[in-house]
């Protein structure tokens, strides 16, 4: 039985971590201990804060749209299309190759998970409405006598750039743990040698 948990979360799984934290915090104030505790948390260029999200139009907001999901939908069945639309994600002075698009529309495409990239785009609405529940500051507030927590961004990303910012506005003064890599959005692919240096800092064993 696994009794304590390291979590690493990208993109939008940071939300899903802010969940399970809330979910692991009402446990403990209730009196109940967990049968799993999360003890430690590395957040990777994710939604951290509902007023922080700055993605271009051409990207979320766009896939967030019927002509987005029509695109998705193309971008289903050509690898021509899905290139063109997953290009973004690298940084420009990274030279993705013709075998690290092929491997992420082989990942991504299985199920239909490229079409449904459209549906996805709403996360950024779900993090508004569930805004104070999915708060990086409350969260550490509440939970950072138990849960250490860990921040990495990138300095390339148009994505999420602002999460950083707001997270040394307004968690600098606690000591949040907070790293910025070279790279674009996937800095997990253009770095992954200084992320898992991180991930081994944090966890030597």
């Amino acid at each position: 039985m696994i009794k304590s948990a390291f979590l690493v979360t990208f993109d939008y799984s940071s939300l899903v971590a802010l969940e399970l934290l809330s979910r692991q915090q009402e446990r403990l104030d209730s009196g109940s201990k967990p049968v799993t505790r999360i003890e430690k948390v590395l957040m990777v260029n994710g939604g951290l804060f509902a007023d922080a999200h700055s993605h271009p139009w051409n990207t979320t907001p766009l896939l967030n749209t019927p002509m987005g999901k029509m695109g998705t939908w193309v971008a289903q069945r050509s690898r021509f299309a899905f290139n063109q639309m997953v290009k973004v994600l690298w940084s420009k002075e990274y030279n993705v190759t013709s075998s690290e698009l092929g491997e992420l529309y082989d990942a991504i495409s299985r199920r239909n998970g490229t079409a449904f990239m459209s549906n996805a785009a709403g996360f950024v609405g779900e993090h508004k409405t569930n805004a104070d529940r999915w708060d990086l500051r409350r969260a550490f507030l509440a939970s950072r006598e138990c849960v250490s927590f860990h921040i990495v961004g990138s300095e390339g990303d148009p994505f999420e750039p602002n999460q950083i910012v707001k997270a040394r506005e307004r968690l600098g003064e606690y000591g949040l743990d907070i790293r910025v890599l070279p790279g674009g959005h996937l800095t997990t692919s253009e770095h992954p040698e200084l992320l898992a240096q991180i991930i081994q800092e944090l966890e030597p064993k």
